[in-house]
């Protein structure tokens, strides 16, 4: 009977030696877990951020491809505008010529008439 007690006493002190390491593994993992856990929280963090920041340069890219395509726009209204007074200055230009051309042809055949009629004078 003693000899139980004590293999009792013995088994007991050996669940509880077993029991203090499984805690003291428990504990160790529990902590290890934990700075993973904290690490992973990190990390989910930056993403979240990065996505943050990634959706504001979306929304700056699209706010500047529509202040471009105005400005085009309106430089466009401007090029054609500036390519209508052209067109406009053009034809003046040409209607100035012909008129010059017009003078000058009319002064050429008058100074050959002049010089046909000095010539009938001459002879």
């Amino acid at each position: 009977l003693k000899m139980k007690e004590e293999d009792r006493a013995a088994t007991i002190q050996q669940l509880e030696k077993d029991n203090a390491a499984t805690v003291n593994e428990l504990v160790e993992k529990s902590a290890g877990l934990s700075a993973e856990k904290s690490t992973l929280e990190a990390k989910v963090a930056s993403l979240e951020g990065l996505l943050k920041e990634a959706g504001i340069a979306i929304v700056v890219k699209d706010e500047n491809i529509a202040k471009l395509r105005r400005e085009n726009g309106a430089l466009l209204n401007e090029l054609n505008k500036e390519k209508a007074d052209n067109a406009t200055t053009i034809e003046q230009i040409v209607k100035d010529n012909a008129a010059s051309t017009g003078q000058l042809e009319a002064a050429l055949k008058k100074e050959k008439e002049d010089a046909a009629a000095t010539i009938r004078q001459i002879e």
